[in-house]
């Protein structure tokens, strides 16, 4: 299951860098360009055709560790056997 999360992080780590602006907004609903270069989808394979959904937002928080709400990695694992890896 590791392996499963380990792809998922790389996945969306891939998705984000070769993406163009972020379009995060400051307080004042200023878009603020490429300023969140740590964030990340959480992504999950869609069971009908297999392409990607995205579960819950992260951030990266070091190379190898993308942190994210439990719920979320609760509702992967409750996918068991029918998520791609």
């Amino acid at each position: 299951m590791h392996k499963f999360f380990a792809l998922l992080a790389i996945v969306a780590l891939s998705l984000g860098l070769g993406a163009g602006s972020a379009n995060a907004q400051t307080g004042d609903a200023t878009p603020d360009g490429n300023a969140h270069p740590n964030v990340g989808a959480f992504l999950l394979p869609r069971l009908s055709d297999g392409s990607l959904r995205i579960i819950c937002s992260g951030t990266l928080v070091t190379p190898r560790v993308f942190l994210t709400a439990s719920h979320c990695t609760a509702f992967a694992l409750s996918q068991g056997s029918r998520a791609r890896t």
